[in-house]
């Protein structure tokens, strides 16, 4: 848990199978910071209605940055950390060059930056979007499909979009479907 301008990012690791202890990276969860933390889907929706989303992401990713660089100086050695971002936001050239501007200003290395595609709206423009993620990829960063198998996601967006991972959906991996998802989960890794 480490605190960055009024965000609280508690960095979650992210193994290779539930059958691992592989650590692939550790996930950046952002709280607001208060007496009651708010998680990420409260205080984005509320900055939204407000009209202040892309400043709230431009804070995010500064307080991620700062808060990453802070992990790397208490590890004493560079972490592999995951950073969400919305399909909007990755398509939104102020944003991917302010992410890549203070992951500079920060002295970070992208290629230890695993950029966490969250499904929250429907990409209407496939082609921008590829363009977008081959701009951060040219950069090193790595790109992540977080919660597949939920929200918009298809088995035809997933081969147009070039990511490192797949992250899947919970509700699939959970012991109450798992008997359920396990030969669906197979023919498609098949």
């Amino acid at each position: 848990q480490i605190s960055g301008q009024g965000f609280l990012f508690h960095f979650q690791p992210i193994h290779r199978s539930t059958a691992s202890h592989e650590i692939l990276f550790c996930e950046g969860l952002a709280r607001w910071k208060g007496s009651d933390p708010l998680p990420p889907p409260v205080f984005i929706e509320i900055a939204n209605q407000l009209g202040l989303g892309r400043a709230l992401t431009k804070r995010l990713i500064t307080a991620f940055c700062k808060a990453y660089e802070e992990l790397n100086q208490q590890s004493g050695t560079t972490q592999t950390v995951s950073l969400n971002m919305s399909a909007l936001d990755i398509q939104d050239d102020t944003l991917r060059s302010h992410l890549k501007n203070q992951v500079a200003a920060f002295r970070l290395n992208p290629t230890h930056i695993v950029v966490e595609l969250i499904e929250t709206q429907r990409i209407e423009n496939i082609a921008s979007f590829v363009t977008s993620i081959q701009d951060l990829k040219q950069h090193g960063f790595k790109i992540a499909i977080d919660d597949f198998g939920k929200a918009f996601s298809s088995i035809e967006r997933l081969m147009q979009i070039p990511f490192d991972y797949v992250k899947l959906d919970g509700s699939l991996c959970s012991a109450t479907t798992a008997k359920n998802s396990a030969p669906l989960l197979k023919m498609i890794v098949n």
